[in-house]
């Protein structure tokens, strides 16, 4: 017998799973903005903006999603 659906459960559509941590601090969006602009060196953008590390930034999935937002900003405002 199939187990009865409690009303609160999913019942299709889109699940948002937010995450409650800060967003990215100031050097990490300026981490950001160097990277995208310098077309993708992690190194070039980490010695810039005071880390030492770039590829170690490129491990956080808030980065990531900044860098990703980012680039597909300035390729809809700027052109391909």
């Amino acid at each position: 017998m199939a187990k009865p659906i409690d009303k609160d459960q999913w019942k299709g559509g889109v699940i948002a799973n937010f995450d409650d941590t800060p967003a990215i601090s100031a050097q990490q969006e300026a981490f950001v903005a160097a990277y995208v602009a310098n077309g993708g060196n992690a190194d070039a953008a980490a010695k810039t903006t005071g880390y030492a590390d770039g590829p170690a930034l490129l491990k956080n999935h808030k980065v990531r999603q900044a860098i990703e937002i980012k680039r597909d900003t300035e390729i809809k405002t700027g052109g391909a």
